[in-house]
Parts: structure tokens; sequence; C-alpha cells
């Protein structure tokens, strides 16, 4: 779990670094949302 969230983090900091952050940013909110309702 925790070599999961650290991936996790890490592909973060990789969005925030990227040209179209501001795309990537809708994408995760938008992918975190779908993980929650899976849940």
């Amino acid at each position: 779990m925790k070599m999961m969230n650290h991936q996790r983090d890490r592909f973060a900091l990789f969005i925030d670094s990227a040209p179209v952050h501001q795309l990537n940013k809708g994408l995760a909110r938008a992918g975190q949302a779908g993980l929650t309702i899976s849940n």
C-alpha cells in the first residue's frame, strides 16, 4: 500500500510539473472521484 501511495505521489508531482498540468489536474480529480465511487 505504501508503495502504491508513493507512486501516486510521484505521479502527482509529475502532473504538477507538466506543461498541461491544468488539464492533468482535472483528469486526476475526475479519477479520484471515480476511485471513491468504485470503493
